[in-house]
């Protein structure tokens, strides 16, 4: 079942296709499906032989640091909980300044960046600082910026009608026939 988040990957992915670096930020609450749909987009680009990374050591963020300068093209990006890197009090503002040297060299297209946040954390990194405050947010703001994508805490309607359309037609499990696997031998 798609919804609109998917879309939104898939043209990302699309883009990725043609040439075009991209990043997608998927924001939703927790067990909302963010980091499935972000695994479900990329599978063309695995397919096609794409790289995929997930920098975590030592830390997140010290590893994104250290190493997005080395990445290169046909490279999927993968920040899952991306507060890891952006919220890093030392590094994450030249974390999204790093990744948008990365999105905007021709030489290291096509890659893409996909990465997954709370809203509480979206929230916090894209609102603007108060009058006279410190602004420690203000590449990843720029960077996020029409790139982020919500993943409601519901299915909506139309996908709930999709879902019974789905069901209806479908056996039910005690009814598959069981099949002994290769490995079960």
């Amino acid at each position: 079942m798609h919804r609109a988040h998917d879309a939104v990957l898939a043209d990302a992915v699309a883009h990725a296709f043609e040439g075009q670096s991209a990043l997608v930020l998927v924001s939703g609450a927790s067990s909302t499906g963010k980091t499935r749909a972000c695994w479900e987009a990329v599978q063309p680009l695995a397919a096609e032989n794409w790289l995929l990374w997930h920098p975590f050591d030592p830390t997140h963020a010290e590893a994104a640091l250290s190493d997005l300068e080395r990445v290169g093209p046909r490279t999927v990006v993968w920040l899952n909980e991306a507060q890891r890197y952006f919220g890093d009090e030392r590094f994450g503002e030249r974390i999204a300044a790093a990744l948008h040297t990365l999105l905007t060299d021709p030489m290291r297209a096509p890659v893409l960046v996909l990465g997954t946040l709370w809203p509480e954390y979206t929230a916090r990194y894209t609102a603007m600082p108060d009058p006279g405050s410190l602004d420690t947010f203000a590449r990843t703001r720029e960077l996020l910026a029409g790139r982020i994508v919500t993943v409601p805490d519901r299915f909506d309607a139309a996908a709930l009608d999709e879902a019974r359309r789905l069901a209806d037609g479908a056996t039910p499990s005690w009814q598959v026939p069981w099949r002994e696997s290769q490995t079960d031998r």
